[in-house]
């Protein structure tokens, strides 16, 4: 099958992903064009024909760049720099990237300022400025701000849910073990310890925010400033074959070598919104490479989502994923050099990866620094004929959308992919259990370099001891992050809702 088959999928690629008067086919030969010569670009064009690999929607995108998502220059703590950021940081999301913002190089609210002699307002008071820039200029992307758990204005920072701005905590493993040890934990900046707090408090205010607003999230790592990665998913569903009840290994694994080439060749040519963005990542090569449609292709195979078949089966998937990148990025190292930031003893020190892949690194580099992330995929996944979203449950087997055609707006019922084609009743996201949730976010987490998009979906009336230990469980399990969503929230949050269903909205009078 060529192309997506209904016609919600085919309207809506054509409206996001192609140019004026182009057809499915000349869209995925433009794309190919961009990334292959030769061979290569005869099979990378029927991968994407057939829509076995699926760029992410700013690759197949003829309009603005490549790349979606970026980190921010670092700010100094002067005003000069917050505001020349903040310029920035709207031409990235002019081109379409979403951009996370590191507030915790400004200092706390006041704090003196020996330059004037007057006190600092904190960060919060700045994402202020950078929300309403990002109100005021037309722009495509997002922007996510983050402060660490131990800046000073913390608890101001987890507050401030009346703003454009998506949030974030970075959660250090030194609050962990104090919020384990039930201790008080430092507040500090610029390496001055302005005072202590109990770390439980800390971690009850920012699990209500999370509980009753979707927000902020939860990071348990950090990126580099201006990195940024380019993204591209496997859909699994394509690699069924004799009934629909075997996986094809040895195509997989041929079509992962071809897209790491692809996606590296991007690099290089690929339009960044800065010059820092196009330096840093061309010194890293960092790529993303993942999957969708996880839940329709394990589901058809017989394997309930989130049972304990189909996390080993997810295992299987996403280990074959990262070790035939990484031996393709070590042929391309022999051919075309390292990335140029490459330490190789430090690059291979604790490293997960099977012994002949280090002992590869050692001996002749490696291309890339970062090859494998698990992305969204919520249009890409809708433009493939609704499969279900990156390594998420389904959410709904049937759901009303509108589409817009030459004779006006049209309602159509859109069916998920497994039941449509593949004749497969889906474990709907409402009959998951937290714990199916977390076990597939933490088969992943293990198996990934880069960042795992995932959320994890709890009921309204989860207790409250249940809904913190998820937080733990994921940074015990090695997760680098964790976002829930809980369905009856103070904010309408990144779900969407069925028609019969109100929505909910900030209460501009928050109780604290």
């Amino acid at each position: 099958m060529i192309g997506p088959s209904t016609e919600f999928s085919e309207n809506l690629h054509a409206e996001k992903y192609r140019l004026p008067g182009e057809d499915w086919q000349e869209a995925m030969s433009r794309i190919a064009r961009q990334m292959a010569t030769g061979d290569r670009l005869h099979r990378l064009r029927e991968m994407l024909l057939m829509q076995r690999w699926l760029p992410a929607g700013r690759i197949q995108s003829p309009a603005g760049t490549p790349l979606s998502c970026f980190t921010a220059a670092p700010i100094s703590d002067q005003m000069e720099s917050i505001m020349g950021v903040a310029e920035q940081v709207i031409r990235t999301m002019h081109m379409g990237g979403n951009v996370e913002i590191d507030f915790n190089t400004i200092r706390p609210r006041g704090s003196l300022i020996t330059s004037n002699n007057s006190s600092a307002s904190g960060p919060v008071s700045f994402m202020g400025i950078y929300d309403a820039v990002g109100k005021c200029a037309p722009t495509v992307g997002s922007m996510t701000g983050v402060l660490r758990i131990d800046h000073p204005d913390i608890i101001e920072f987890i507050y401030a849910t009346n703003t454009s701005l998506k949030t974030s905590v970075l959660v250090t493993d030194a609050f962990m073990h104090a919020l384990q040890s039930g201790e008080a934990y430092d507040l500090k900046w610029g390496g001055q310890v302005y005072s202590k707090m109990d770390a439980a408090e800390v971690w009850e205010t920012l699990m209500c925010s999370a509980r009753d607003y979707a927000q902020p999230g939860v990071l348990f790592s950090s990126r580099e400033p201006n990195s940024t990665c380019l993204q591209g998913s496997f859909n699994l569903t394509k690699y069924l074959y004799d009934g629909n009840k075997r996986f094809d290994w040895h195509v997989f694994e041929g079509d992962i070598r071809q897209a790491t080439r692809a996606l590296d060749a991007l690099v290089d040519i690929a339009v960044y919104p800065l010059p820092a963005q196009a330096e840093c990542h061309r010194k890293t090569r960092r790529l993303g490479l993942g999957v969708t449609a996880l839940a329709n292709c394990l589901e058809t195979m017989g394997m309930p989502y989130g049972s304990p078949e189909f996390l080993d089966f997810e295992g299987q998937v996403l280990d074959l994923l990262t070790q035939t990148a990484y031996r393709e990025s070590i042929e391309m190292a022999k051919e075309s050099g390292s990335f140029p930031l490459l330490d190789r003893e430090e690059y291979t020190a604790n490293s997960i990866l099977p012994e002949d892949i280090q002992n590869g690194i050692r001996r002749h580099g490696i291309r890339n620094s970062r090859l494998t992330a698990i992305a969204p995929c919520r249009t890409i996944s809708l433009c493939a004929d609704n499969i279900s979203q990156s390594i998420e449950p389904v959410s709904e087997v049937r759901s009303r959308r509108i589409i817009y055609t030459p004779a006006g707006p049209l309602r159509i019922d859109l069916i998920d992919y497994g039941m449509l084609f593949l004749g497969t009743t889906p474990k709907v996201k409402k009959d998951v259990t937290i714990q199916e949730h977390l076990d597939v976010l933490l088969v992943a987490s293990k198996r990934v370099d880069g960042s795992v998009a995932k959320t994890l979906n709890v009921p309204a009336d989860t207790p409250w001891d249940i809904f913190q230990g998820i937080y733990v469980k994921a940074w015990e399990g090695g997760a680098k992050g964790c976002t829930t969503y809980r369905a009856e929230c103070r904010k309408f949050g990144i779900l969407e809702k069925a028609e019969d269903v109100s929505a909910c909205y900030v209460d501009p009078k928050r109780e604290q």
